[in-house]
């Protein structure tokens, strides 16, 4: 009788470790845990470890693509324009966007110490109140997950206002990072801040 007490005993220990495990390892490799390392490195100040969870090169490349994307709707925007305008237009995409592409990876790697520095002074500025309030934000995000990519809305508490980007996992790399960001939510953020 006392044997099988212990034996129900340890198989329930087990069920419940293994739940706990589970539960852990599902947590950890969910997209809301990354944002939620994002924002505790930012409230202890640590861009290295903020930057761990960011992709710049991904960031920079789709922004590349979006802003020539830009380029050519302004390009395109003139109406009864005669064929050589659309040569010479065509022309102008074409070299934007091999520009982009040659020079997006040069400008990251350039500007990357910069982007930190801006980024740490940035953070650096954050009072207490703002720092706690990123938990909230990062409790309350939508977070949109298919496979190994998330689409996540962050809405600011102030104005609410959204702000979109895509988090992706890669095999070759260890969790989330944030690959794209909004084009235009990008820059009505740096409109209102910088």
């Amino acid at each position: 009788m006392r044997s099988r007490i212990i034996a129900v005993l340890a198989v329930l220990t087990g069920l419940v470790g293994l739940l706990i495990g589970s539960y852990f390892w599902y947590w950890h490799d969910s997209p809301r845990w990354a944002l939620l390392q994002m924002v505790k490195a930012i409230q202890g100040n640590d861009v290295d470890t903020l930057f761990q969870y960011i992709d710049l090169q991904s960031i920079a490349d789709n922004l590349a693509v979006h802003s020539t994307e830009e380029f050519d709707q302004w390009l395109g925007g003139t109406k009864g324009s005669n064929n050589r305008e659309d040569d010479i237009s065509r022309l102008a995409r074409g070299l934007s966007k091999k520009m982009a592409r040659i020079l997006t990876p040069k400008f990251v790697g350039a500007l990357e110490p910069l982007i930190k520095t801006q980024t740490q002074h940035y953070i650096s500025g954050l009072n207490t109140l703002e720092k706690a309030s990123l938990t909230t934000i990062v409790g309350a995000a939508e977070i949109n997950r298919q496979g190994d990519v998330a689409e996540v809305i962050l809405t600011d508490p102030k104005d609410n206002r959204p702000f979109r980007f895509r988090l992706a996992r890669k095999p070759d790399r260890d969790g989330w990072k944030i690959v794209e960001v909004d084009y235009q939510n990008l820059r009505d953020l740096i409109r209102r801040k910088f």
